[in-house]
């Protein structure tokens, strides 16, 4: 029974900060820079500087860390440039409606379907990804031992991640995200499947089954990367491993 308090004490407590989450969530619309710490703007004209920090996006306009050149950007003035990340880049023109010393806050002008399509993305991997709650070490069944660290983060839409770090090596981990699925660790293969609910099953883990593909969408691994990044209390080094074992994986396994 005590066991079974602390589990219903550790649920209501989740449930709580998930409904604190949502309500922050629906408070503030775009994405912070925390998240998005690989999203620049790359001005057309160079005397505005080779790129510019992208503080927060929406799907109608981005806020600015303002450049040295801060005082050659009027209000109302058009910028023209390309919004860019790690493998994507989109032409776009900015309209700044505010301007402060801290911040320049510009709307899209005429943003295209597929400038649309990349921020509704990026809305999805990241809020995600940011909603992720860490359980407590001493409430997962497979307890830590001395030099290793087992954690589990889990969210909504089948989004998790688990992860064994043992003698300075990340032992095993796994990752789902809107039904895909990457397992891997030291010596051993960094695999990719689909969480299945029908009779082609290859293995179960937990209550979900996963259909392992040999072939991975290069821009599912893409969103993988960006999921793993965004995941606020994530330990760095950890996420530098499962990233690099991520990055590991070829177009066929």
């Amino acid at each position: 029974m005590k066991w079974f308090t602390n589990v219903k004490r550790v649920v209501l407590s989740l449930r709580r900060r998930r409904s604190k989450m949502d309500k922050d969530q629906r408070r503030t619309p775009r994405i912070q820079i925390k998240a998005l710490r690989k999203i620049f703007f790359r001005p057309q004209d160079p005397s505005l500087g080779k790129k510019m920090i992208v503080l927060n996006v929406s799907t109608t306009g981005i806020g600015l860390k303002p450049p040295s050149s801060f005082a050659l950007i009027e209000e109302g003035e058009e910028i023209v440039g390309t919004l860019e990340s790690r493998n994507k880049k989109i032409n776009v023109t900015l309209l700044p409606v505010h301007k402060s010393a801290h911040f320049i806050g510009c709307a899209f002008v005429k943003p295209s379907i597929e400038l649309q399509n990349w921020i509704s993305l990026y809305f999805d991997v990241e809020l995600a990804a940011m909603k992720l709650v860490g359980i407590s070490p001493s409430h997962l069944s497979q307890k830590s031992t001395p030099g290793e660290e087992v954690r589990w983060f889990f969210g909504k839409e089948n989004c998790e991640l688990y992860y064994v770090h043992r003698q300075n090596a990340l032992n095993h981990f796994h990752l789902s995200f809107f039904g895909n699925y990457f397992e891997g660790g030291a010596n051993l293969p960094v695999r990719f499947g689909y969480l299945i609910e029908d009779l082609e099953i290859q293995r179960f883990k937990r209550s979900s089954m996963i259909r392992l593909m040999t072939k991975i969408p290069p821009d599912l691994l893409n969103k993988a990367i960006h999921f793993v990044e965004a995941i606020e209390d994530l330990d760095p080094h950890i996420r530098g491993e499962i990233v690099r074992h991520l990055k590991s994986l070829p177009g066929e396994l």
